[in-house]
């Protein structure tokens, strides 16, 4: 009787490369990861000596108590306000937070950056590293897993993950999400081993899904992923989609695996939407549905666009105006769309590659499409980071079909790959350089962003208060009232811009400008009257004034408001040492440097104070501490003031002796 034989399962040559490449051929593919992070590297140097702050820079760094006072107790904060975060207006991002905490203990400050854009140029270099991996274990050919991740690495579309300080959430989630992401396929890879043997040896296939180590590793990596930037949240329909196509295992028992990151998912959105919701603004589907709908078709035609031609980049993209059928940009993202739709159905006949590209693509972009809206852009560079993958992946797997032609003359081939990828690194990487070079300070930022879109309030109001601390007022001021007018009275930014006006007239300090700047403080006070940095401000400018009593009320209710705003507690003391209240001067200052140690102000005045009430040896070492303070952070007057002080302390010079006295 005849041995029945059993056929051996079909595997194609991407599933044997899945199996057996990476596993005994590593260093190749290692060496490229590492030429492609220095490349990366050197791609975006320029963002080193960057000193541009944009957009909400101030409320992660120069506003946040919490980074600038780095230690255990702050990291538990960020960790445990998960509803209403106090520190920064949006969603939960604890992991980030904590980041540049660390960044600023190793002497990261608003006026001298480079630590954080080192911390995330490695970053970036570490994730363009991950990304080759991640080609490679996926389709088992170093050379182009090399080649696809070079174009990642330099692609001029990271500028704003590398060189905004606030968007350290991006490279950080980026990078457990890739890890992520190589564990899972790793997992997919054993799992797909076990089933060959099991099919091989005429056994029956194994029951349930299949679990591994390099399964937990991959969920744990997605749990810390969530932890730096909740827009990571649809990975896992990324690994299904993976599933499909290139690891050829998409069935009933690998959505089993993925029962164990549902709750993760869940958990993870409702905290999302709360957070957001709790401090700052939330627009939910419901609001402006039809906007919502031809935004997400706009963005469908936007992102491959830009990725394929990154010309034009900015750090913010205004809406189509108007957002309706009327405007030819709209009805082209709606015919795009359409044509996409199509192409990518005519292709999955013959390959699944470009369809679950772009589903992979579009599935880690939709938390940031506008439906669920949480900014006030339609697009932006950074939403299309992570995503990015989904494009790399048909692109590597054409990259190592075509390394892999070619015969006994394979060469040839292989050398017009490795010019074609150069030419397009090397234009990628001058455009990027081209584009770093707008952020080497705050004001040539905002003046390439209104260049770009010159009716943007937004940035406006941002170039104007870089005009402001840059002392140029009168180009400033002119800036605010443009704001100003441009928006409707009830806005809710009015009060943001009437207050910011304030404080540029103050500076100013022109005949009638004291005055003006308090009237527009009320403004502000009137439509925020929740704010507390409106009314320490407004207290501020009374107490110019001399009007102290009512600059003290203003004060206190700052500190009503929020107990833990440093600059509040300090003014409320300095007004108290104008009315030679030395105690309760004392406590007011004394609080302001426990919020903040490094407060030179709040030295300088608990210096005074103590001086005041006849504490003068006490005085005198808070005096020297807060010209130390101002000296190490440019603050030249506060430094001279404190100076000034110490010498007045100092007792008088004994007279010299007179000349020809005894010996």
């Amino acid at each position: 009787m005849r041995r029945q034989s059993h056929p051996k399962p079909h595997k194609d040559r991407t599933t044997a490369a899945l199996t057996q490449g990476p596993r005994h051929r590593i260093w190749p593919a290692t060496l490229a990861a590492m030429l492609v992070a220095v490349a990366a590297m050197v791609a975006h140097q320029p963002a080193y000596k960057a000193k541009a702050l944009c957009f909400d820079d101030n409320q992660y760094l120069g506003d946040n108590m919490l980074v600038k006072n780095p230690s255990l107790e702050a990291a538990e904060r960020f960790f445990a306000e998960v509803m209403r975060p106090s520190t920064v207006r949006g969603y939960y991002q604890p992991l980030s937070m904590v980041s540049l905490m660390l960044d600023y203990r190793m002497g990261g400050r608003e006026n001298d950056p480079r630590i954080f854009h080192a911390v995330s140029m490695g970053l970036h270099a570490a994730n363009s590293a991950l990304v080759v991996l991640l080609l490679y274990v996926l389709f088992g050919s170093a050379p182009a897993a090399g080649l696809v991740g070079l174009l990642f690495a330099v692609h001029p579309m990271s500028v704003d993950v590398v060189a905004w300080i606030s968007e350290r959430k991006t490279p950080l989630a980026t990078f457990f999400a890739l890890a992520s992401l190589v564990c899972y396929v790793r997992h997919g890879q054993a799992t797909a081993t076990k089933s060959s043997v099991s099919a091989a040896s005429a056994q029956r296939p194994l029951p349930g899904p299949v679990f591994s180590p390099w399964l937990l590793a991959s969920l744990v990596l997605y749990l810390v992923a969530l932890l730096a930037k909740p827009t990571a949240v649809m990975l896992p329909a990324a690994m299904l989609l993976l599933d499909i196509w290139p690891l050829r295992r998409f069935s009933a028992r690998a959505a089993v695996e993925k029962i164990p990151l549902v709750p993760i998912v869940l958990i993870s959105c409702y905290v999302t939407f709360f957070s957001q919701k709790n401090t700052a603004n939330l627009f939910t589907p419901d609001q402006n549905t039809a906007a919502k709908v031809l935004t997400v078709f706009y963005n469908v035609v936007f992102y491959p666009l830009k990725i394929l031609y990154p010309a034009g980049l900015t750090a913010h993209y205004p809406f189509p105006d108007p957002m309706d059928l009327t405007n030819p940009i709209v009805l082209a993202g709606i015919l795009g769309t359409l044509i996409l739709a199509l192409a990518l159905w005519f292709s999955w006949r013959r390959t699944r590659a470009a369809a679950v590209g772009f589903g992979i693509f579009f599935v880690l972009l939709s938390p940031t499409m506008g439906i669920v809206g949480f900014n006030n852009v339609p697009a932006c560079n950074k939403f299309a980071y992570l995503p990015l993958i989904g494009f790399l992946a048909p692109l590597a797997a054409l990259a190592a079909w075509l390394w892999r032609r070619g015969g006994q003359r394979p060469w040839p081939g292989r050398l017009a790959i490795i010019a074609v990828v150069a030419g397009l690194a090397a234009g990628e990487m001058a455009v990027t350089r081209q584009y770093l070079s707008w952020w080497r300070d705050t004001e040539t930022l905002y003046r390439h962003m209104l260049s770009l879109a010159p009716h943007a309030t937004y940035v406006r109001e941002d170039l104007a208060n870089a005009l402001s601390r840059a002392g140029k007022y009168d180009e400033a001021i002119e800036c605010y009232r443009a704001a100003v007018q441009e928006r409707e009275p009830t806005h809710r930014s009015q009060s943001r811009l009437n207050y910011n006006l304030a404080l540029t007239l103050s500076f100013r300090d022109k005949p009638g400008d004291i005055d003006a700047a308090i009237e527009h403080a009320r403004r502000a006070v009137q439509q925020n009257p929740e704010n507390a940095r409106w009314h320490s401000g407004l207290g501020s400018l009374l107490r110019r004034q001399n009007r102290l009593d009512e600059a003290i009320v203003e004060f206190n209710r700052s500190i009503a408001l929020n107990g833990e705003w440093y600059e509040a507690h300090c003014n409320l003391g300095l007004a108290l040492i104008d009315q030679r209240r030395w105690e309760e001067a004392i406590a007011a200052c004394r609080r302001a440097v426990q919020l903040y140690p490094d407060y030179a102000l709040g030295h300088l005045g608990l210096g005074a104070a103590l001086v005041g009430a006849g504490q003068a040896d006490a005085g005198a070492g808070e005096l020297a501490l807060a010209a130390e303070l101002a000296r190490q952070t440019g603050q030249r007057d506060i430094e001279q003031l404190a100076r000034q002080r110490l010498t007045d302390l100092r007792p008088p010079a004994p007279p010299a002796p007179p000349a020809g006295g005894a010996r």
